[in-house]
């Protein structure tokens, strides 16, 4: 049987969260969400087998990162980039980042 492990906002997004299943030997299939109601459009849930589905789940989970570090890394960076699919044009990551002196 198949269990969702991850929720993806657009098909390149899924394509990247099976890319690094495949890296750890975990097959994965993607499948569209209809949520045009909502206006979004191309999200997908990534699924795998319900055996794999913890080991999948730690592959993609991600340390937490403190708000040190995060400083620390806008600090280091040379560009921020906001891609957006939602009507959403300015948020708070935008601000954190020209805040840090990123454009």
């Amino acid at each position: 049987m198949l269990v969702a492990v991850a929720y993806a906002g657009s098909e390149p997004e899924a394509e990247l969260i099976g890319a690094r299943l495949a890296q750890a030997d975990i097959p994965s299939v993607s499948k569209g969400v209809d949520l045009a109601q909502l206006g979004i459009s191309g999200a997908c849930e990534v699924y795998v087998e319900d055996h794999l589905a913890e080991r999948a789940r730690e592959v993609l989970a991600t340390e937490p990162v403190s708000d040190e570090e995060l400083a620390g890394l806008r600090r280091g960076a040379s560009v921020a980039l906001m891609p957006s699919l939602t009507s959403e044009t300015f948020g708070l990551a935008a601000a954190e980042a020209m805040a840090a002196g990123l454009g």
